[in-house]
């Protein structure tokens, strides 16, 4: 005997949040234009600047001319359809993985038109610039464009994996935010508490910056002081919120990876303020190399701290403090997964909310 098909009663995906599918695709053309101007930049009849160019937008907006209006006019139609296929005329097939193709298949022309869309939008805006008799088209051009983001990208949140990989997935990463949370060092009780103990370690440096400064100069404490705390305070609450996402971090290549260039930051950070200061005053240049390496050793403090100490060393100490801002990170990771997990579940068991055709069809049965 055949098997039966199992995709055909597995309930629909969850799509990607909105939010989530306009930063990507801007990201991606804002990417795309900042290549398109070092490009242009480094042409033969440019002037060879490192900074990007974007003079030849305009020019390619007014050599598009009526183009723009008539794309975007067939853009919008076919965004049109794409969007009724996606909504309601994929529904014609039983089979239920078909339907997830045409979904999937259908929300990557969508996002295609968006972009492309987007991209006639600003060559037509950056047309006027140069041309003012192209700004009549822009009353044609800028809600065209508007309708092809919109729904194209509502089309695209459905590039999805199946719904039983998405709960996989959702599953297997609320048990590792588990584990993590359960394997953290003790942490600090609250998250200003982390935050104003990181400020008093740059306190305690620009103290010692200018006292060093106002005893071999004679003066300038209260800018050794400021130099001190503003580098020093920034630097390590740097590296608070970017290395408490790598505490018991699943790999140790993205950990390394990631402490690595947040600490090769926090060095740059210190060197800059603390050269400026050295050259304001050349005469404290060595004691200031003393301090910027103290300062540099600082980091060594996040380390995870012995499981014995008292919890009001652990309140006073940096290792605390990045421990709860990790806490806290994991623990609104966690309720966003399970709030996942409970989305997925109720789509499995059919307790999701009611399409519109679905409320419509209940309502006419009611009147019957």
């Amino acid at each position: 005997m055949p098997s039966a098909d199992t995709s055909v009663d597995e309930p629909e995906s969850l799509p990607i949040p909105r939010r989530a599918v306009y930063a990507i695709t801007l990201s991606f053309l804002v990417g795309i234009f900042w290549i398109g101007g070092m490009i242009a930049g480094s042409l033969p009849d440019q002037s060879r600047s490192s900074t990007p160019t974007f003079t030849w937008m305009p020019e390619w907006g007014v050599a598009l001319g009526d183009t723009t209006v008539n794309a975007s006019l067939t853009y919008s139609t076919v965004t049109l359809v794409l969007y009724g296929i996606s909504i309601g005329g994929q529904a014609a097939f039983t089979d239920s993985e078909h339907r997830r193709r045409i979904r999937r298949s259908v929300g990557a022309f969508g996002v295609l038109l968006a972009a492309s869309a987007l991209t006639l939008g600003t060559f037509a805006v950056a047309a006027t610039f140069v041309n003012p008799h192209r700004l009549p088209a822009l009353v044609v051009v800028i809600p065209m464009v508007i309708l092809c983001w919109v729904l194209g990208l509502e089309v695209g949140r459905f590039i999805v994996p199946a719904h039983h990989v998405q709960l996989g997935a959702a599953r297997q990463a609320r048990d590792i935010t588990v584990q993590r949370l359960g394997a953290l060092p003790r942490p600090s009780k609250n998250i200003w508490t982390a935050h104003l103990v990181t400020i008093g370690y740059g306190v305690v440096a620009g103290i010692v910056t200018g006292c060093v400064v106002q005893l071999i100069v004679g003066r300038g404490f209260m800018a050794g002081f400021l130099v001190g705390v503003i580098g020093t305070s920034a630097g390590l609450l740097m590296l608070l919120q970017i290395n408490a996402g790598t505490i018991e971090a699943p790999t140790r290549a993205s950990r390394l990876w990631t402490r690595g260039l947040s600490f090769a930051g926090y060095v740059a950070l210190v060197l800059l303020v603390n050269t400026g200061l050295a050259i304001a005053a050349p005469a404290a240049t060595y004691g200031l190399l003393a301090v910027t390496i103290g300062e540099l050793l600082l980091p060594a403090l996040f380390h995870r701290p012995p499981a014995r100490l008292p919890q009001w060393v652990v309140e006073l100490s940096l290792s605390g403090a990045i421990a709860r801002v990790a806490a806290d990170d994991l623990t609104r990771g966690l309720k966003t997964t399970q709030r996942r997990i409970d989305d997925l579940e109720a789509l499995q068991h059919g307790k999701r909310s009611m399409s519109l055709r679905a409320r419509v069809a209940a309502a006419l049965r009611a009147l019957r």
